[in-house]
């Protein structure tokens, strides 16, 4: 079921994609509500935005599996689609493509080459692996975190965006590695291996420039590449390589039955 429903909803983001303000409209008048009250305790105020969007999720799907499983399943397909990104970075980057085209010159400002990696990691690799770590919970929790640091103001107190970041920064740590190697694997092997093994340390956090520099590496351009037409597209076929790789993953976990 696992395997089966990351197909369909990456199938069904590229070609109907699900935009995320869907999920921000509810998202964001809750932690305003939340923020408003406990004004004094920023983290009772975390744990009030944060806990009851996942528990009553894992409540509603094992409701439904009761009923059915298909229910179920559908309900976790639902939400895999609804905290996708892919569709909408595939926009952008085609809409960057266009007015490369009709525009020659690389307007610096506009550069979406540097910035690929990290919204990669955002839209679909930190996606896909909490989908198989944790489920539908586990990516409720990941686009939920991703939205309140991506936007710390709009009636959200700094305590619950400061902490929202931290949290962000921890849950994404594990699918950044797992993009790294992954680079490695679908792109060139030694030149991803050489780049990543010489980068310094960044601990335990993402590091944009490592991302970069691994994405460069595995693409075989130097550093700090401009945008052009052919870059954008190879950039946008790694990408699909990655989610072509977790859904390898997944279908290697579900026929040694470690996934339903």
């Amino acid at each position: 079921m696992t395997l089966l429903v990351m197909l369909i909803a990456a199938l069904l983001d590229r070609w109907v994609a699900a935009p995320r303000v869907w999920i921000a409209r509810v998202a964001r008048p809750w932690a305003e509500f939340c923020s408003s009250q406990l004004t004094e305790w920023p983290k009772l105020q975390a744990a009030l935005v944060l806990l009851p969007p996942p528990l009553l999720l894992a409540l509603l799907l094992y409701l439904l599996s009761s009923m059915h499983p298909l229910f179920a399943g559908l309900g976790s397909l639902l939400v895999l689609w609804l905290c996708l990104d892919l569709g909408t970075l595939g926009g952008q980057i085609r809409d960057r493509i266009r007015a490369l085209a009709e525009t020659p010159g690389t307007d610096d400002e506009a550069a979406l080459l540097p910035h690929l990696p990290m919204l990669a990691l955002d839209a679909v690799v930190g996606v896909g692996v909490w989908f198989l770590l944790l489920g539908p919970v586990g990516v409720l929790s990941y686009r939920l975190l991703a939205i309140y640091a991506a936007e710390p103001d709009g009636g959200i107190s700094r305590g619950v965006s400061q902490i929202a970041c931290r949290l962000y920064g921890l849950m994404a740590w594990l699918p950044a590695q797992v993009m790294l190697a992954a680079y490695a694997i679908v792109g060139r092997f030694d030149e991803a291996r050489d780049a990543w093994r010489h980068h310094p340390d960044s601990g335990i956090r993402v590091s944009a420039g490592l991302l970069q520099t691994v994405a460069c590496a595995a693409q075989g351009l130097p550093e700090n590449q401009m945008d052009t037409v052919e870059n954008l597209q190879d950039g946008w076929r790694l990408i699909w390589r990655q989610v072509v790789f977790l859904i390898t993953v997944a279908a290697i976990l579900t026929l040694a039955g470690v996934l339903p």
